[in-house]
C-alpha cells in the first residue's frame, strides 16, 4: 500500500504556563521555620521550582505549546515536505495536516505512518486544532464515538512493542538496532528542536528529515 511518513515538533509558550497554572503558596508548610521572612523565602523557592518544572515540560502539553513543524516524507517519490512556523502560522500547518489526511483517504488509500503518533502526535494535533479553531475531519476516528484512530494511521512504535501497554521505544535506538540510523551530525536533541528552528533552521530541518527517514526505513524493515 502507498504510504507517507510524518512527524511533528512542538515549542513551549511559557507565558501560557503562568496564565493557566497557579501555585498554592499555602501548601508550603514547615513547622521548623518560625521566621516569617524565611518561610516566605521558602515559598518563593517552591513556587519558582513549580513554574520551572511546568515550563520545562511546556512543549509536551497542548495547553502550553504550539506545533512548530510537521514533516512529511513520501518514500515512493523520495520527497520531503516540511511545514514550519518560520514560514507559516500554526493554524495553516494544522490545516495542511488534515488536508493531507483527507487526501490519503481518496482513491488509492495511503497509510500515514509515524513513531509514537497515537500517544503524542495525533492527540497533540487534535487538541491544538480545537484550540486554534482548525476543522478536524470527522473520520479521524474509526467511528464517531470510537477511541481508536482511523486505520490509515499507523503508530510504528506500537507495532514494534507489540502493543504492550505503556511500553515505549526510542526511534533512534531502534534505528541503530536495525542498522538504519542516520549520521545526525547536527547533534540536535528533540527537546531543543524549536530553538534550532528559530536560530539554525537548516540543521533543524535536517534533524526532522533524519527522523522521517529513520521511521521510513524501520517501516520497510517491518514490511510496511
Amino acid at each position: 500500500m502507498n504510504k507517507l511518513i510524518f512527524d511533528i515538533e512542538t515549542k513551549p509558550v511559557p507565558e501560557k504556563v503562568r496564565e493557566l497554572y497557579t501555585f498554592d503558596r499555602d501548601s508550603v508548610k514547615d513547622n521548623r521555620i518560625k521566621d516569617t521572612a524565611k518561610l516566605e523565602a521558602k515559598k518563593d523557592e517552591k513556587e519558582a521550582d513549580f513554574f520551572a518544572n511546568k515550563e520545562e515540560k511546556a512543549a509536551l502539553d497542548p495547553l502550553t505549546c504550539e506545533v512548530c513543524a510537521i514533516g512529511y516524507y513520501f518514500p515512493k517519490d523520495d520527497k520531503y515536505v516540511i511545514n514550519h512556523t518560520n514560514d507559516l502560522e500554526e493554524s495553516t500547518i494544522l490545516e495542511r495536516f488534515w488536508d493531507t489526511f483527507s487526501e490519503s483517504r481518496m482513491g488509492t488509500e495511503r497509510l500515514m505512518i509515524g513513531w509514537n503518533t497515537h500517544e503524542f502526535d495525533l492527540p497533540m494535533l487534535l487538541i491544538r486544532s480545537r484550540i486554534v479553531g482548525v476543522k478536524i475531519p470527522a473520520f479521524v476516528y474509526e467511528t464517531p464515538m470510537s477511541r481508536y484512530f482511523n486505520g490509515l494511521f499507523v503508530d510504528l512504535m506500537k507495532v514494534w512493542v507489540c502493543n504492550k501497554y505503556k511500553e515505549y521505544a526510542k526511534l533512534e535506538r531502534i534505528a541503530k538496532v536495525l542498522g538504519v540510523a542516520q549520521p545526525r551530525e547536527h547533534n540536535i536533541q528533540g527537546k531543543d528542536f524549536w530553538k534550532h528552528l528559530e536560530n539554525d533552521t537548516e540543521n533543524a530541518i535536517q534533524y526532522l528529515k533524519d527522523d522521517l527517514l529513520e521511521c521510513a526505513l524501520i517501516a520497510e524493515k517491518m514490511q510496511y
